[in-house]
């Protein structure tokens, strides 16, 4: 009788264990989807100019709608026949918290746009996807400028 019950306990033990309900974990977010807004002031702080190419590094500090105080650094390869650049830029909240982004952009007649992605972050924004559009002004003969951001982000 008591190996009966044994073997019944043990069988109970292993159905509530085996029946465990294995729902998907959706993970959470602290803003999902949200629109914001992104306002930089910059300047070009080394340029080296090899025929129709530029290696340049842009440093800057200015707002994001949901992270105000944020320090950017841009480092990026001008090309001057296309007036085009892609860019590997970083995002530093004042804690150390980072995002990471590529940019891509092109000079007009109005100044530069372009596009951002967000390709990874730590801490708060270790989750960050998402990316917006960008409008800015080319460097004046000092090397500063202002850059406007506008889209989506989850994190």
């Amino acid at each position: 009788m008591k190996r009966q019950l044994s073997i019944l306990i043990l069988g109970g033990f292993f159905f509530v264990s085996c029946s465990k309900d294995d729902k998907e974990v959706k993970p959470s977010y602290e803003v999902e989807n949200m629109a914001f807004t992104a306002t930089m002031n910059y300047v070009v702080t080394s340029q080296t100019v090899t025929g129709s190419t530029a290696n340049v590094v842009v440093d800057g500090t200015g707002n994001f709608t949901f992270e105000p105080n944020m320090k950017m650094h841009d480092e990026f390869v001008f090309n001057a026949n296309t007036g085009s650049a892609n860019h590997k830029v970083t995002f530093t909240a004042p804690n150390g918290d980072k995002i990471t982004a590529e940019t891509s952009t092109d000079i007009g007649e109005a100044g530069v746009i372009g596009s951002t992605i967000f390709t990874g972050g730590t801490g708060r924004f270790a989750k960050i996807k998402g990316g917006s559009t960008n409008v800015g002004t080319t460097p004046d003969a000092e090397g500063k400028g202002t850059w406007t951001e506008t889209g989506k982000v989850t994190f």
